[in-house]
């Protein structure tokens, strides 16, 4: 069924992560103008949009580390981008927590 409050992008999408089973229930998406948007798989909904990329979105992948540890429990995206930057969001709350600069263009 489709998801609820899902606007397509407005732009070419570049990178797609779906979850594993048993991984984060979270769709992500990114753009060629740098957007990453969250679905959430378990009510069908948008969920936030991540921005911080000024280029295109080139790769992505969902991560929810084990409980117990600094970020346990918490549903994170990671992405790589023509901007020469990877960045740790925090995928529920829509917080970019890490930004790791490269000399080039990461895909």
């Amino acid at each position: 069924r489709p998801l609820r409050g899902a606007a397509p992008h407005a732009v070419l999408v570049a990178a797609v992560h779906c979850p594993p089973s048993g991984g984060p229930a979270l769709l992500l998406t990114g753009s060629t103008k740098g957007v990453i948007r969250c679905y959430s798989l378990d009510f069908f909904d948008k969920g936030k949009e991540l921005r911080g990329h000024t280029r295109a979105v080139l790769a992505l992948v969902g991560h929810t580390p084990a409980e117990g540890g600094p970020l346990g429990g918490v549903d994170l995206a990671l992405s790589a981008s023509a901007d020469n930057s990877v960045r740790v969001w925090d995928a529920r709350a829509g917080a970019c927590l890490l930004i790791l600069a490269h000399r080039g263009m990461v895909h």
